[in-house]
Formats: structure tokens, C-alpha cells, sequence
């Protein structure tokens, strides 16, 4: 890679950012939450809002999003679970999986998602995660993170 493509990559609207301590108790209920990841490892033109882990898109274009979301708590009442990006635009499917418990480790699991989304200046997104099992919690792990590069 030549020193002007990647001053030209450092120059993209990008971040890494991730939950720096664990997020309890999110309701089992089927209610979606809104991932606050709150730390960040990069930020380029400050597009991650580590108040809120909403990001906001400076330029229209098409973006890579992808990361990992580590569930803790799963048991044998959990239905399921989804997980969505959610932008201004549209809502992107990420996972919907039933009987997560079934594919877990001792309760435990990590999600990996990657997506394309088309996004204008403007427009925000969040990741949403929604576990049901009436009364039942789950817990969403510190080593949560989510990227952003802006590809086109």
C-alpha cells in the first residue's frame, strides 16, 4: 500500500469502540436495547458519541460495520435472541437465533456480525440487542465492540 492510500484511509470517517464495563440485567422480555459502547480505541472525525455508543455518519456513502457482542447468563428459559443495526435508513437483521442456550458455553456466547450499510450524512446507528424469556436477564461483557470504516 503506497503512504497516500493510507493517509487517505487515516482520512475516513472510522472508529473501534467497545463496552468497557459490563452492561447488566438487560430485561429478557423481548424489549430492544441500545448498546452503549463507551470506550474507544479509535474515532476519526469523532463519528462514535461514547455518551450514547450512537454513531453519526459525516459524509453519505457505504459503510463496513462489524464486531462482536459476548452474551453472558444465557439459560433453558431464554427464547432467543436478536440483534439488529438500526440507522436512520434502515434496520439491518444482524442475528435472530432461538434456543440460544443450545449453542452457548455454559451460558456464554460471542456474536460476530459484519454489514454493509448505506447511510447519508447525518444518519445515525445503534446496535440493538433483544433477548426473550419473560423476567430473565441477561448480561453483555466487556470485550463488546463495534467498527466502522466508511468504504465508498
Amino acid at each position: 500500500m503506497a503512504t497516500n492510500d493510507a493517509l487517505n484511509l487515516m482520512s475516513n470517517p472510522s472508529c473501534s469502540i467497545y463496552v468497557g464495563s459490563q452492561i447488566n440485567n438487560i430485561t429478557g422480555n423481548g424489549t430492544n436495547y441500545q448498546i452503549a459502547f463507551d470506550t474507544s480505541l479509535i474515532n476519526n472525525q469523532s463519528i462514535a458519541n461514547l455518551s450514547t455508543g450512537l454513531i453519526t455518519f459525516p459524509k453519505d456513502g457505504i459503510y463496513l460495520i462489524g464486531g462482536s457482542i459476548s452474551v453472558l447468563g444465557l439459560g433453558a428459559l431464554h427464547t432467543s435472541i436478536q440483534l439488529n443495526a438500526v440507522t436512520t435508513l434502515k434496520t439491518y437483521p444482524l442475528m435472530l437465533l432461538g434456543n440460544p442456550l443450545s449453542l452457548s458455553l455454559s451460558g456464554a456466547m460471542i456474536i460476530n456480525y459484519f454489514q454493509m450499510v448505506k447511510a447519508n450524512s447525518g444518519n445515525t446507528l445503534s446496535i440493538n440487542f433483544a433477548v426473550a424469556g419473560t423476567g430473565l436477564t441477561v448480561d453483555i461483557g466487556v470485550d463488546s465492540s463495534l467498527q466502522v470504516w466508511k468504504v465508498y
